[in-house]
């Protein structure tokens, strides 16, 4: 079956998806099939298949062409969509929709639809809106856990970490706190991951005492054994 077929079997019939997507991973490095993509993308256009199920096909199409409609989930905010439409925005050949993504960052309508942009920044790569995300997180347009979330995902350098971990403002202090406590998620949940640079133990020690950051209880207990442990504090 040719990538169009395959997708037209899934826009008919939403039970065969997982075969379809299975298919999709078994041709591995096929090249993005342009002619899918706008089978895709026409048929969440006209309300034929669910912002979920075409962000799944856009992803393993791998094609730019996709990245309208994909955009529009974004902006529609869908939640039962977010998961897929970042997979699928890390999936698409070629540079992604970067200044399409920060400006529904800065203007999103609802703060679901700016949260997704966050996420969907981090799987394309784009480091340069490391800005942007914090500037979002101090101006309440998203919140602590998208902007962890993209933070990490995009490889926000340690200096910055610890320029927030030293502000006297809470947001940042508490942002600081929210990338290392990312880190440590992620090491504890997936395998080989980096978790969070020892140098910032100290800095999240003196942060909390101080009482600058905002943190569930959880949180703060995870971040003071993480911190004393590598700090060397008792």
């Amino acid at each position: 079956m040719s990538a169009v077929e395959l997708v037209e079997a899934a826009l008919d019939d939403e039970s065969v998806f997982k075969v379809v997507i299975s298919e999709f991973e078994r041709r591995g490095d096929a090249a993005p099939d342009l002619a899918a993509a706008e089978r895709v993308a026409r048929a969440y256009d006209a309300g034929r298949v669910p912002a979920w199920l075409a962000a799944v096909l856009l992803g393993r199409v791998g094609h730019p062409a996709g990245c309208p409609a994909l955009l529009a989930i974004v902006r529609a905010g869908d939640e039962m969509a977010r998961g897929y439409v970042v997979e699928a925005f890390g999936r698409l050949a070629g540079e992604g929709p970067v200044d399409e993504l920060v400006a529904l960052l800065r203007d999103g309508d609802s703060q679901r639809a700016r949260s997704m942009a966050a996420r969907s920044l981090a799987a394309v790569g784009a480091r340069s809106a490391i800005p942007e995300v914090a500037a979002s997180v101090r101006a309440g347009r998203i919140g602590f856990w998208a902007a962890r979330e993209a933070l990490v995902g995009l490889g926000v350098e340690d200096e910055r970490v610890a320029a927030w971990l030293r502000s006297d403002a809470r947001v940042d202090a508490t942002l600081g706190c929210a990338v290392v406590f990312e880190r440590l998620e992620r090491q504890r949940a997936e395998k080989g991951s980096e978790g969070p640079s020892a140098a910032l133990g100290a800095l999240v020690l003196t942060a909390i005492d101080a009482g600058t950051p905002s943190l569930l209880r959880h949180e703060e207990a995870a971040l003071r054994s993480w911190a004393a442990r590598v700090s060397g504090a008792t």
